[in-house]
């Protein structure tokens, strides 16, 4: 027969897993998209502020969010999460000012995320206006 387990517990339920007798099929629930982007945005807003009360002027992070733990073979999935968490970080610097110079973005090598990170930077001054530099790189912070 088949299961169905949900992820992230009642509140989140951001993909729901069906396991059949010799595959799993997994759903995307992007009803649920703004709900995950709130709670990306609460995280990054937490960190956002630690850098803040620090006063970090020019933060780097590594890349988190871009979907490596996702499967591969459906990259219609992958590409909407990382979307969110690229969006909810040009949200929050676009709308809060935590007193930063530049932000250093690392989406990562994968060069699907890294032309929606290019996307969402050419948005600059017409969708998202961040309150400091926004600079995407592909360095390894370790």
């Amino acid at each position: 027969g088949e299961q169905k387990k949900e992820l992230h517990g009642n509140q989140g339920r951001f993909f729901c897993i069906k396991e059949g007798e010799n595959e799993e099929e997994i759903t995307w629930q992007a009803k649920k998209r703004e709900h995950l982007k709130d709670r990306v945005k609460a995280t990054y807003a937490l960190i956002y502020h630690s850098c803040e009360t620090a006063k970090v002027k020019y933060p780097s992070f590594i890349g988190m969010g871009l979907g490596s733990f996702l499967p591969k073979d459906r990259s219609d999935i992958r590409k909407d999460v990382v979307r969110v968490y690229l969006e909810a970080q040009y949200e929050l610097l676009s709308t809060q000012n935590y007193g930063f110079d530049t932000v250093f973005l690392n989406p990562g090598g994968d060069e699907e995320v890294w032309k929606l990170a290019l996307e969402l930077k050419s948005r600059e001054g017409s969708l998202y206006y961040p309150n400091c530099r926004i600079k995407l790189h592909r360095k390894d912070a370790k």
